[in-house]
């Protein structure tokens, strides 16, 4: 009897006990691990602007006169001997009352006293002249231009510088392809005058312009 009355005794103090279990010291808990958020960045697309070509302008010369095309051509070649431009010392009809007969040049011959353009012959003249002061002569330019017999037409002077030779002498052959619109004249006079010039370009001789010596015809 007394063992049953020490059971129960021991049986209510443990139903009086608080829990043991409670008691005990509970562990802390473990932080929360971050966990890393990865943003995506949105790449940047690059805007493409597309560029323009800058134009270029070129400038178109304007014109000052006419100038034949390929197909316009003439079939018949001048001289390549004979420039474009007129040399500066150009030829004038009034160089001077004072100024004597073919001051500078001793003689100056021409091989016919007519030129025929087209199937003819003659078709060319040789013209020799011979200078008084070789020395001092560089060169001796042969001027030309065309003069209708009849009206008022005529060309423009060019000059071409002629062969120069031994001695002082001087020549060039004339051909009618070297004049300037032939095929507008029938019946022309070719008016020449020849120019001796130093290496300074400087006028040392003259003779006076020759206007009924050489004629242009037509090829009857």
């Amino acid at each position: 009897m007394k063992r049953i009355l020490i059971l129960s005794v021991l049986l209510l103090s443990s139903c009086t006990l608080p829990d043991m279990a409670s008691l005990l010291p509970q562990p802390s808990p473990l932080p929360p691990t971050e966990t890393a958020t990865q943003t995506a960045i949105p790449s940047e697309t690059p805007t493409i602007t597309p560029t323009q070509p800058t134009p270029t302008f070129t400038t178109t010369p304007t014109l000052l006169g006419w100038e034949p095309s390929p197909t316009d051509a003439p079939t018949e070649t001048p001289d390549p001997r004979l420039p474009s431009e007129t040399p500066t010392a150009e030829p004038l009809a009034n160089w001077g009352t004072s100024t004597p007969k073919y001051s500078g040049f001793l003689t100056v011959f021409l091989q016919y006293g007519v030129i025929y353009w087209g199937s003819c012959a003659p078709n060319a003249t040789l013209i020799t002249a011979t200078v008084e002061n070789p020395r001092l002569v560089d060169d001796v330019i042969l001027f030309v231009r065309l003069k209708d017999k009849k009206f008022e037409d005529e060309t423009e002077w060019r000059g071409v510088t002629m062969d120069k030779k031994d001695n002082g002498l001087y020549t060039y052959t004339l051909h009618y392809k070297n004049l300037n619109d032939y095929g507008h004249f029938t019946h022309a006079w070719v008016l020449y005058q020849l120019v001796a010039t130093d290496k300074k370009g400087n006028i040392v001789g003259r003779t006076p312009v020759t206007d009924n010596r050489l004629s242009l015809e037509a090829c009857p």
